[in-house]
């Protein structure tokens, strides 16, 4: 039998403390907005250990005067901020349900090994979640990144901000539109920027997404605001030549939203004002009604244009065209 003195048992428990103290240690990370605080977790095929660093602050909320309004860098924190549980979604309708916060510009960095322990750069996989600019989220029960994490590759997801309160647009100075698509590229040069602090290679950082997600890279490799920001891209179901992915009639919806609220429609600023005083949840209702009734029209509208063309092949050149032409006139930054 093994036995044990004091002095042995002493020791073992200091060494078990430093140890301890280590594997804590290990989990603090230093961006260029300060310290943040991740959590250790296990990958479900090959229990392969990674760290986690959920809710990641990317840009200041976008709430009261800075609703509708593009992303602002968030500001440096003082100490450690904690972030270790998913982030919550942005304000969207799911069956019917409005969810989500409007305080949601956030994002998950998770990582199979740190710097410290890092002998060379792992390759970055970055998440644009689909939905149509309507629905989804980075959490962790959607884009959960076990696989990646057995490859050896770094993933991240983030938060975008959805429907009108991602991409209002009055077609002026006041309010240009596509905010949703500059929390994107805020984020993702926010990963660019900190990604080495996680043991990532930022020049190896590869940008996939479905369906809007898909569309909104198609964006992005042609915004200058997005330069030089990713190195590869993976698009899956959606080109910015989707007839979905590019509103004939956003100003229109801001005005009937408006309208449906009793507000002023005889300035984009009296528009602006009136929407900011609305509550998030009461906005998002309204918001999809009347979408939901511009939508159809546009719908039956297209159809009109379409039949009275002479052929389909006409067709395809005239509807192709014409989207060609509004998609150069479209302003991302």
């Amino acid at each position: 039998m093994i036995s044990m003195n004091n002095t042995d048992i002493i020791i073992s428990i200091c060494i078990f403390i430093q140890l301890m103290n280590d594997s804590l240690a290990s989990l603090i990370v230093n961006t260029e907005n300060g310290m943040i605080e991740g959590s250790i977790g296990y990958t479900v095929d090959k229990n392969k250990t990674y760290y986690a660093f959920q809710s990641i602050p990317y840009a200041k909320p976008p709430i009261d005067n800075l609703r509708f309004q593009a992303p602002q860098p968030i500001d440096n924190w003082e100490g450690v901020l904690p972030t270790i549980k998913s982030p919550n979604p942005c304000v969207q309708t799911e069956s019917d349900n409005i969810i989500g916060d409007e305080d949601c510009l956030y994002l998950n960095i998770y990582t199979p090994q740190l710097p410290e322990i890092t002998k060379s750069l792992l390759p970055v996989m970055v998440w644009i979640y689909g939905g149509g600019f309507e629905i989804g989220s980075s959490e962790y029960n959607l884009v959960g990144p076990d696989y990646f994490l057995d490859e050896d590759v770094i993933f991240v997801a983030f938060n975008y901000r959805l429907g009108i309160f991602g991409f209002l647009s009055l077609g002026d100075l006041v309010v240009p539109g596509n905010n949703g698509l500059k929390d994107q590229s805020l984020a993702l040069k926010w990963i660019k920027n900190n990604i080495l602090n996680f043991g990532g290679d930022s020049n190896q950082i590869t940008v996939f997404g479905h369906s809007a997600g898909s569309v909104s890279i198609s964006y992005h490799l042609q915004s200058p605001l997005s330069k030089n920001l990713f190195n590869q891209v993976i698009m899956e179901s959606g080109t910015s030549y989707c007839l979905w992915g590019l509103s004939r009639i956003a100003p229109d919806i801001a005005k009937d939203v408006a309208l449906s609220l009793n507000i002023d429609i005889s300035s984009s600023k009296s528009i602006v004002n009136g929407l900011i005083r609305v509550n998030a949840t009461f906005l998002q209702k309204k918001a999809m009604e009347t979408i939901n009734l511009e939508i159809r029209k546009e719908k039956r509208e297209y159809r009109e244009e379409v039949r009275l063309l002479r052929d389909e092949n006409t067709a395809m050149k005239e509807g192709i065209g014409n989207l060609k032409k509004r998609l150069d006139q479209l302003e991302l930054v």
